[in-house]
């Protein structure tokens, strides 16, 4: 039997950011992945991420994206190798579409800088749509940032244990006992970060869906200054794509909105190229023609989905020593430093003072 200050469930970009805020405040903390370091099985491999503060998603993400700037900026410089690319974001869609207004209105409410975008490194603007362009935004390079966390999440004691699923949980007196293929372990608090496993809850609303990332092998890359590019369609559908870097499989492009529903259970084939490639070739003969060429790359990710596409940061509401980050909707890794301070306030002060309200998996009660 084995013992630890917090128990987290999940070695993804949150799991692990999670650790890293933990032991930096002196926790002793266990990790326990049923993969592998490195699996596709979940939403946080690859190369690639986008990041920004224009959030048109909802303006209180704005201070939180802020603040994990800061963390990602904090492990660059505990790392020594660059994980933020400043490369700028062209966003385009209809003046009154979901991307636009809210671009404008998240800029507008917490004074993140925005500019007009005129066509420009053979994106187009379509009559009807318009675009913006935020000089601050970029990617992340995910492959990296998932390293420098469990690197140093572990030089100040965390511990790792891979290839070790989790059987269970039973709620002691003062402890939750989790039950391992590994053993038991004792824990003051266990944080839930399963990422698309977190869908089996019943008790949470969540659905997990495949998206299918293209490459393709065109000269519309960083050395070039070619920005992140977010689109979204007429009929609401969303596309983004992230320029090639030294490196890279290519240039990404993959559809943000919803594809098919997946068992997080199985593991998922490649969608045929035909296929994956029909589904973002609207974006390219639209937005950025130049973006068509051959393919170098196809891969799956999975979006673990809420109703309201926002997270879920809370206490479980009947179960007090268990926390729960899930339901991260495809555009929760950027926040992975903010998450993971979040979730350390939760487990060892019982509390946050950020404003995570919206946040909260009460939104679902219906009772």
């Amino acid at each position: 039997m084995s013992q630890a200050d917090v128990v987290v469930i999940g070695a993804g970009v949150m799991g692990r950011a999670t650790a890293l805020a933990l032991v930096r405040r002196g926790a002793s903390v266990v990790v326990l992945e049923q993969f592998g370091p490195v699996h596709s099985r979940g939403s946080s491999h690859g190369a690639s991420r986008i990041i920004r503060e224009a959030y048109f998603e909802h303006p209180d993400y704005v201070p939180l994206v802020r603040r994990a700037y800061q963390g990602w900026r904090e492990l660059e410089l505990d790392g020594g190798r660059p994980l933020v690319n400043q490369v700028g974001a062209v966003y385009v869609g209809a003046p009154e579409s979901e991307l636009i207004s809210g671009t404008d209105r998240a800029a507008a409410e917490q004074l993140v800088t925005i500019q007009p975008f005129d066509a420009d490194h053979g994106i187009s603007i379509p009559e009807g749509e318009t675009a913006r362009y935020e000089p601050g935004a970029g990617f992340l390079r995910a492959d990296l940032a998932m390293a420098a966390l469990m690197t140093r999440a572990q030089a100040l004691g965390a511990e790792f244990r891979f290839d070790c699923r989790v059987n269970g949980l039973t709620f002691l007196s003062n402890a939750v006992r989790i039950d391992t293929n590994d053993g038991a372990i004792d824990a003051g608090t266990v944080v839930q970060a399963q990422g698309p496993f977190t869908s089996r809850r019943a008790d949470l609303p969540l659905r997990v869906t495949r998206q299918t990332v293209v490459y393709t092998g065109v000269d519309l890359s960083t050395q070039q200054g070619f920005p992140v590019v977010a689109a979204q369609f007429p009929d609401g559908g969303f596309v983004y794509s992230i320029p090639a870097f030294p490196g890279s499989r290519g240039f990404k492009t993959a559809r943000h909105d919803p594809g098919p529903e997946v068992d997080p259970q199985e593991a998922d084939p490649l969608t045929e190229e035909i296929t994956a490639v029909a589904t973002v070739e609207p974006y390219w003969d639209r937005y950025i023609p130049a973006a068509r060429g051959r393919v170098t790359g196809l891969e799956n990710c999975r979006y673990t989905l809420t109703p309201d596409a926002n997270f879920v940061v809370d206490h479980h509401p009947e179960l007090p020593p268990c926390i729960m980050l899930a339901g991260f909707s495809g555009h929760g890794f950027k926040f992975a430093p903010a998450i993971g301070e979040i979730a350390a306030d939760f487990a060892l002060e019982g509390k946050t003072e950020e404003s995570v309200a919206f946040l909260s998996s009460r939104r679902f009660r219906t009772t």
